[in-house]
């Protein structure tokens, strides 16, 4: 598990705290299945955004379901 925090005010500090999180973990290596691998990429890449888009409508947008997250 990794912890992402945003310090600061007046912006999306959930996006923030993902995006900094994602960016601090390592890709699982040791993976046979390149269809893991690539979603796992997807995701990776769409939950490091951290440009104006709400995290979980990046990650939905890369074609991730997001049901909750606290």
């Amino acid at each position: 598990m990794v912890k992402g925090v945003a310090n600061g005010g007046g912006y999306d500090k959930d996006s923030a705290s993902v995006a900094a999180a994602v960016r601090k973990e390592q890709p699982r290596t040791g993976n046979p299945d390149p269809m893991k691998i690539d979603a796992q990429a997807a995701f990776y890449a769409a939950a490091r955004l951290d440009g104006g888009k709400r995290w979980d409508v990046a990650v939905r947008d890369a074609g991730f379901s997001v049901f909750q997250a606290v």
